[in-house]
């Protein structure tokens, strides 16, 4: 944050975070490209899509939670640090923190993303493909709310650690 420069694993991140992003659009087009029809017999397992989708929404922060030991999308308060700090240590919490926040971050993601595949799916078992339109919609914002930023990292380092790992970043 006092540096400008991204460090490397958030840039990583970032990149995996638009490439996230841009999934439901191409779902999107696939469907409206693809001629679709009406699977008989489907539109009872079409009706729980949206079911596993719900679940898949809750499911994120807690896997989040579990992960990263926090959900990591707000912003945390930085208390004053300690006076003493030794750089390596610095440097040791801070490469702990953004593996821990790598792979919440990519887990999350990847269940976000799993809300636009169940509309994909259930769009091909009704034949209409509006029907996936709010699930890609719905994928979409929960990938955008988990943009990696150095706050993120920041709120998993230890509190007597984060006014020195803050300039770190």
């Amino acid at each position: 944050m006092a540096n400008q420069s991204v460090p490397p694993n958030l840039m990583t991140m970032r990149i995996i975070f638009l490439s996230m992003l841009v999934t439901p659009v191409i779902f999107g087009l696939v469907l409206f490209i693809t001629p679709l029809e009406a699977q008989p017999g489907q539109e009872q397992l079409a009706g729980l899509m949206p079911v596993l989708a719900l679940g898949s929404v809750f499911m994120m922060p807690v896997l989040r939670k579990v992960l990263m030991g926090d959900i990591a999308l707000t912003s945390p308060d930085i208390p004053p640090g300690r006076m003493e700090v030794d750089p390596s240590e610095t440097a040791a919490v801070i490469k702990t923190a953004l593996a821990r926040y790598q792979t919440g971050s990519i887990v999350g993601f990847a269940v976000a993303e799993s809300v636009g595949i169940y509309g994909f799916v259930a769009a091909f078992m009704t034949g209409n493909a509006g029907y996936a339109l709010p699930f890609l919609a719905g994928s979409m914002a929960l990938i955008a709310v988990q943009f990696p930023r150095a706050a993120g990292v920041i709120s998993l380092i230890p509190l007597d650690m984060r006014a020195h790992a803050e300039k770190s970043l």
